[in-house]
């Protein structure tokens, strides 16, 4: 009997991260049409395991950061593929990108990435204060 690895490990998710992320992302791209991956959200899962994949940690605290945020994006990708998501509703799609997509893409500030939550605040509050010279 084959042991089956265990995707979620800290080994796992160190060395052979990159290898079933690819595999699963080609998955999910077969189950879905167009219009259902911009529902999910897909194009920016690909740029964050990109980033996650790319990312050069020395440091302890960002490693253990980027491993959580790989569990992440493997849960966000076999929840894609285990279930249906193509007929959520818009509020359950707001819900699948805060719990994974912009709970990740909040870590990955010091990469580049911005965090798009609050560009309607900043927006509103720019047309509601006036400028002061």
């Amino acid at each position: 009997m084959a042991l089956q690895r265990n995707y979620y490990t800290d080994k796992f998710l160190d060395e052979d991260f990159e290898q079933i992320v690819i595999y699963k992302e080609n998955q999910v791209k077969e189950k879905y049409n167009e219009k259902s991956l911009r529902d999910l959200y897909f194009d920016d899962a690909l740029k964050i395991n990109k980033a996650l994949i790319s990312e050069d940690i020395t440091n302890r605290y960002y490693r253990d950061i980027n491993r959580n945020n790989r569990r992440l994006m493997l849960e966000y990708l076999d929840r894609c593929i285990k279930e249906d998501l193509s007929d959520l509703s818009y509020k359950e799609k707001l819900e699948l990108k805060a719990v994974y997509i912009s709970e990740v893409s909040s870590h990955l500030g010091r990469l580049g990435f911005e965090v798009n939550r609050y560009w309607v605040f900043f927006i509103a509050a720019g047309l509601i204060f006036p400028e002061y010279r």
